[in-house]
């Protein structure tokens, strides 16, 4: 990276040049993971168990041993 000139305006250009290659880079970057969850079909999806989250009640007679 080449060192900022000591003028505010120089600095600034070139602030705004590396800020402005980094939001085309973030921009393409979510154009590309858009495309791919638009490209998902979630009817294809393998069905899965829903997922549960066990009671205090279970977690306690698990942590006992009873059932």
């Amino acid at each position: 990276m080449p060192r900022p000139s000591l003028t505010p305006i120089d600095t600034a250009r070139t602030l705004l040049t590396e800020e402005s290659a980094q939001v085309h880079a973030e921009r393409a970057a979510f154009e590309t993971f858009a495309e791919r969850v638009h490209a998902l079909d979630p009817l294809l999806a393998p069905a899965q168990k829903p997922l549960t989250i066990p009671s205090l009640r279970d977690r306690s007679l698990a942590s006992t041993g009873e059932t």
